[in-house]
């Protein structure tokens, strides 16, 4: 049950459609947890870290970017309930250029929260926002937690 929170919570920061102003900006991404490691804050609370490495695909702005990614993100658990997480990643384009995404999860829902896109340089260059987003992780399958993301077209139809 933790690492699928933590997992969810991490792939939640790459599936995206913007709700700014801008195009929407659409995303898969494959990924698979490569370290976690679990701390007690306190009796009833613990952070679980988390390094996630995989690959995708933006479009965005009439442009298409194929990606590594590399993220962290840091869950808090009260119990077994994850109550806060948040993360970064570092996207790298086959072409050399760079982005930057910031996580902050919902407590309410553990597959679920919003991510802000840096500015990025060389083929990332303009895409920036902030976007809602969500993950499916299924580790059951195949034994380890593994996830792919996909972006969030139609948010008022999620339940």
């Amino acid at each position: 049950m933790t690492k699928k929170s933590l997992a969810l919570s991490l792939l939640l920061s790459l599936a995206v459609q913007a709700h700014a102003a801008s195009a929407p900006i659409h995303l898969t991404l494959g990924g698979a947890i490569k370290n976690s490691s679990r701390m007690n804050i306190t009796p009833e609370r613990s952070r679980i870290d988390v390094l996630v490495e995989g690959a995708g695909v933006i479009t965005a702005q009439g442009k298409t970017v194929r990606f590594y990614a590399l993220c962290n993100v840091i869950d808090t658990l009260d119990g077994t309930k994850q109550v806060e997480g948040a993360g970064d990643c570092e996207l790298k384009s086959t072409a050399g250029g760079v982005a930057y995404l910031h996580y902050r999860g919902d407590a309410e829902h553990a597959d679920r929260g919003r991510i802000s896109i840096e500015s990025g340089t060389g083929d990332f260059a303009g895409i920036s926002g902030s976007v809602a987003v969500e993950a499916s992780v299924n580790p059951t399958k195949v034994g380890k937690p593994v996830f792919l993301m996909e972006d969030q077209r139609d948010s008022a139809s999620q339940p």
